[in-house]
């Protein structure tokens, strides 16, 4: 392959790659703008379905982007002009008046439970992010606050009225708590126990409904909060890696490699449930014996590191039942340690400081460059709390041979320049990367 070629080779697999990521994200964007089943209550109490635009936290607490059929143009529609919205498969918006930075106006609080009472969160305002729609269709705040009362005990009931105040302090959210819930009085010593977030106030929501409904349907909607909750996993796999010299047509053969590691998804609500940050820790071995157009300096050329990475991505997931497709896209930060890389000379190679090194060995930077990725995945639902992964990921980074360990304290650019032997090629090499990852998530 001469210079040409592999140039050509280089660009034509800049030119996959970017292709590749800028799809991942026109897949994201236009994910963000697709329409799902659903319907809206207009404030007639007209229930009309369509399609709704699911925007996440931010988009859908300030409008509702809603169409008949999806070939019809989107009407927007603003808290106040309709009563409520939900989707088929996903969330259920109710207009509530919220206050945000002291600033009372109308919003669609999202729906966490509904049934004789429903309870709303607003993401906005911490101190007062959640509220009770009473049977008779007021709605309550939910304020986090700390009240201080005073309980007044008698000194002498026998002798006289006089009392002393107590001061005691209580959440102002359950003292609320106490007073929707007071025809349960098995609700009572709960209340002192919840906690203000959506997992506790959803528990106890609910086991109210329960307790003054006598329906078996007592609950008519929970938002399945398994959607946006935190995950984590293991997985193994294979690889097949290659690296390419610089500035000439030197590269090694395929080699194959078994990655382990494990990663911690985020969700990320407040754009979208289907969009997600993924954080990993990996660790490979990777051993490469074989290269192919050497130059008539070298005999043979072996490199040898271990290395341990930190991928770094954003992802889409679809929501289909069982198996759940994903994309994504990111960048890989590598440390690579053990490194070795042999460039051994012919046995009528001239003596001196070049070959002197080459005898030596030389050494890899122990910090990758690039280090880019894009991935296509799936997982398949085992349980409610347990599914297979899998994932297909093309990545691409760059690094560069060094002559002494110390200049790899440098950084990378700084690195390279100093690190320059009399070679017919760059001291640059770029690993090309097509892996296969199978694991758990939990």
């Amino acid at each position: 392959m001469n210079e040409t070629t592999f140039h050509f080779s280089k660009n034509f697999l800049a030119i996959i790659l970017t292709g590749l990521m800028l799809s991942t994200f026109s897949l994201s964007s236009k994910a963000q703008l697709s329409y799902s089943k659903g319907y809206i209550i207009t404030n007639e109490n007209d229930t009309i379905r369509g399609f709704i635009n699911d925007r996440g936290d931010v988009g859908n607490a300030a409008v509702c982007k809603f169409k008949e059929s999806k070939q019809l143009a989107a009407k927007k529609f603003y808290p106040g002009d309709i009563k409520a919205y939900r989707f088929d498969d996903g969330n259920y918006y109710f207009v509530t008046e919220v206050v945000n930075k002291g600033v009372k106006k109308l919003a669609f609080t999202e729906v966490l439970v509904d049934g004789k009472i429903a309870l709303l969160y607003n993401y906005k305002n911490n101190e007062l992010s959640y509220f009770i729609r009473k049977e008779n269709g007021s709605v309550v705040g939910l304020p986090n606050e700390i009240l201080t009362l005073r309980k007044k005990t008698p000194v002498n009931v026998t002798a006289s009225f006089q009392s002393s105040a107590e001061n005691f302090m209580i959440a102002s959210y359950k003292d609320s708590l106490d007073e929707i819930f007071k025809s349960c009085y098995a609700m009572k010593p709960k209340i002192k126990e919840v906690e203000y977030d959506a997992k506790s106030l959803i528990d106890i929501s609910t086991e109210y409904i329960n307790c003054t409904c006598n329906n078996e349907n007592c609950v008519t909607y929970e938002k399945n909060s398994k959607k946006s909750r935190p995950s984590f996993g293991v997985y193994t796999g294979v690889q097949l890696s290659q690296v390419s010299i610089l500035e000439s047509s030197i590269k090694s053969t395929p080699e194959v490699s078994i990655p382990l590691g494990f990663f911690f998804n985020i969700p990320i609500t407040l754009l979208n449930e289907k969009i997600s940050f993924q954080a990993e820790l990996q660790a490979r071995k990777l051993n490469y014996e074989q290269f192919s157009n050497i130059p008539d300096i070298y005999t043979e050329i072996n490199m040898n590191s271990t290395q341990v990475s930190i991928p770094l991505s954003i992802r889409y997931s679809f929501y289909p039942k069982k198996l759940k497709p994903s994309v994504g896209i990111g960048k890989e930060f590598a440390y690579s340690f053990n490194t070795r890389v042999n460039t051994t000379p012919p046995d009528d190679f001239p003596d001196g400081y070049v070959k002197d090194y080459r005898n030596k060995g030389f050494f890899t930077h122990y910090y990758s460059k690039g280090g880019w990725f894009v991935d296509l995945g799936a997982d398949y639902q085992l349980s409610s709390n347990l599914s297979i992964y899998t994932n297909l990921r093309f990545s691409t980074c760059l690094n560069l041979i060094i002559e002494e360990q110390n200049y790899s304290n440098f950084t990378f650019n700084m690195a390279a320049e100093k690190n320059i032997v009399d070679n017919p090629h760059s001291n640059r090499y770029r690993t090309n990367s097509a892996t296969l990852f199978l694991g758990l998530r939990f």
